[in-house]
C-alpha cells in the first residue's frame, strides 16, 4: 500500500490483519511464558466437568475446520469432573486442536473419558504424524518440526510449550505419540476432583 502499486486494498488489508493477529498471539504467548517462568501465572481453580469444557473449546473450531474440509469428531464419556482453571484448560485444548488442524488431512478426533483416577483428553489428527527424531522435542520452546503444516501459518513453536506448562501447573500430565495408522496423538490427564487430594 505504501508503495502505491497494490490494486486490491481488501486483499492487502487481509494480509496485514493476519500478520497483526499472528504478532498479537506471539506477544501473548511470550508474556504467558514469562509469567510461568516467574511463577506469576494466576489460575482460578474450580470444580467443573472437563468433558463439557473440551466440547465448548472444540466447537469453537468447527467453522474453520469445515472451511478447510476437516471434520472434528468429539465424544465425552462419564463424569470427568476435575479441579482446575476452566480458562486455562480452554487455552490448552485450543493450542492442541489448532496444532492438530494444521496437519490433519480429513479429520481430528477429540475424546474425554475416565481412566482409573484421572480424566483424560485425547486429541488425534490424521496427518503425517511426527518424525521420530522430533518427538522428544515437541514441547520445547521455539522448536518446530521438520514437517510443514498442511494449512495455515507455520507454528511459532510456543503453543505446545505453553500447553505443557499449563498442564503441569494444574497437576496434570501431557504426552505425545504417533497414532496407529498415522497422525499425531496428544493425551492430557488430570486427577479427578474427588481424588485430587
Amino acid at each position: 500500500l505504501a508503495e502505491g502499486d497494490v490494486t486490491d486494498s481488501r486483499s492487502a488489508g487481509t494480509i496485514i490483519a493476519n500478520h497483526a493477529n499472528r504478532l498479537d498471539r506471539l506477544v501473548i504467548d511470550l508474556l504467558d511464558l514469562a509469567r510461568l517462568d516467574a511463577n506469576r501465572f494466576s489460575t482460578n481453580l474450580t470444580d467443573f466437568d472437563l468433558g463439557v469444557a473440551v466440547g465448548r473449546s472444540t466447537a469453537g473450531f468447527q467453522p474453520a475446520a469445515s472451511e478447510g474440509g476437516i471434520t472434528i469428531n468429539y465424544r465425552s464419556e462419564g463424569n470427568t469432573t476435575i479441579t482446575a482453571d476452566p480458562d486455562r484448560i480452554a487455552q490448552v485444548v485450543s493450542n492442541l486442536v489448532d496444532n492438530g488442524l494444521r496437519y490433519a488431512q480429513t479429520k481430528l478426533d477429540a475424546t474425554v473419558h475416565r481412566e482409573a483416577q484421572s480424566a483424560v483428553v485425547t486429541i488425534t489428527d490424521d496427518g503425517p504424524g511426527i518424525a521420530e527424531q522430533d518427538l522428544p522435542y515437541v514441547f520445547d520452546r521455539l522448536y518446530t518440526a521438520q514437517a510443514q503444516p498442511r494449512r495455515g501459518e507455520k507454528s511459532t513453536g510456543l503453543g505446545l510449550a505453553i500447553a505443557r506448562e499449563l498442564v503441569h501447573v494444574m497437576n496434570g500430565t501431557i504426552h505425545v505419540s504417533n497414532a496407529d495408522g498415522g497422525g499425531a496423538r496428544f493425551v492430557v490427564s488430570f486427577p479427578l476432583a474427588d481424588l485430587a487430594d
